[in-house]
């Protein structure tokens, strides 16, 4: 899928990279607490993905300004999509709503993760 120009690609290649080393960081060290807590896993990984969104969400804007004009629409368009759901997520998972909206929720976000982990990887601009 073809979202960004080869320096937004770039752009959020560098910047996933850093959020995601430190956030599987915090999670190897907090998500053991939480889940020993008793907490429920699909409840845990929820949590996790919408602080992924948010985190990567937060550390892409500021770049936002050094990408060309085509660039920064689609990944503003992306950090907005990341907010949404991570928002949308984090209610489900407050809520306590239907089991099955949130591991729908999650799954979604889940995916658009990966599809950016996966897309922005190097060399996948061919």
């Amino acid at each position: 899928m073809k979202r960004t120009g080869r320096t937004g690609k770039k752009t959020l290649l560098l910047i996933a990279a850093a959020v995601l080393l430190l956030l599987a960081f915090m999670a190897s060290v907090s998500g053991r607490k939480v889940v020993s807590s008793g907490q429920d896993p699909l409840t845990v990984r929820a949590h996790r993905a919408a602080g992924i969104a948010r985190e990567l969400a937060e550390a892409a804007k500021p770049h936002l300004d050094f990408l060309t004009d085509e660039d920064r629409q689609i990944v503003g368009s992306l950090v907005t999509e990341l907010e949404e759901k991570a928002k949308r997520l984090a209610d489900l998972a407050f809520s306590g709503s239907d089991r099955q909206n949130l591991r729908t929720a999650t799954e979604d976000l889940e995916g658009l993760l990966s599809e950016i982990i996966a897309d922005y990887r190097p060399g996948s601009d061919e």
